[in-house]
């Protein structure tokens, strides 16, 4: 259940709020995959975020105020304005603090980022730029109703692999209070520097990189008809299962 003592920070989307949300993660688990809000409308809202497209139709990523999907086989282009979203996350992105990133395993990389995110209010954006010596992405076919759930659909995820890529990662941290909303800790989008090559984010090893975090409370949260506030967040727990049990990349110990 969302944790009381955040209700306060997450509130009807007024357009004034720095991160905005359409829908939630819990909706998206049950199946609810067609949205109202295009990609023109979300890009009014934000210049950074993440997503998906409608009957998950590709990864959404918004990078400098420009909206890529990336299909299922990871290549990306520029979304069209009219495509529709049922589950998006952006903001206009303000960095608070900078961190210069090392090599680090993706396990460090996410530890060296949570010690400068508050524990107050309900995300903080990330965005990382940088060379990486390994990125692991994630991407699922375009579904057809009947829907199934999402962690159906994600048991069959396809896994794709670079090396020695440069790029940039996006998304956000929820605070565990916010399950339903989102999953809690770090959701994040890759995409590649001639943006050519990107997706949902399973892991990465930095070889140089810098991290930026705005450190945005308050979350503006347009709920589509149908849409209600997240009940227990049940069976996020098994989406990020099905992340930490892909298979080990390559070079892995």
């Amino acid at each position: 259940m969302l944790d009381a003592r955040l209700i306060h920070a997450v509130h009807a989307a007024s357009g004034d709020g720095a991160v905005f949300q359409t829908s939630t993660l819990e909706a998206l688990l049950h199946g609810a995959y067609l949205g109202d809000l295009t990609v023109a409308e979300l890009a009014r809202r934000g210049d950074l975020g993440l997503g998906t497209f409608d009957a998950l139709d590709g990864e959404l990523i918004l990078v400098d105020g420009v909206v890529y999907r990336a299909a299922a086989d990871g290549s990306v282009a520029p979304a069209d304005p009219g495509r529709r979203s049922p589950f998006a996350v952006v903001t206009r992105f303000t960095p608070r603090t900078e961190v210069a990133l090392g090599p680090l395993d993706f396990d460090a990389l996410l530890e060296r980022l949570d010690r400068d995110v508050p524990r107050d209010g309900v995300c903080s954006a990330v965005r990382i730029d940088g060379a990486f010596a390994h990125v692991r992405l994630r991407s699922v076919p375009a579904q057809r109703p009947p829907f199934r759930t999402l962690d159906a659909v994600l048991a069959e995820q396809q896994v794709l692999d670079a090396t020695d890529v440069t790029g940039t990662i996006v998304g956000f941290r929820f605070l565990p209070g916010a399950a339903g909303l989102d999953v809690a800790g770090f959701h994040l989008h890759f995409i590649s520097e001639d943006h050519a090559f990107g997706g949902h984010l399973l892991s990465c090893r930095p070889r140089a990189a810098v991290a930026r975090l705005d450190f945005d409370a308050d979350l503006d949260l347009e709920l589509p008809p149908g849409v209600q506030l997240p009940s227990d967040g049940a069976g996020l727990d098994g989406l990020a299962r099905l992340e930490r049990d892909a298979p080990p990349p390559p070079g892995a110990a």
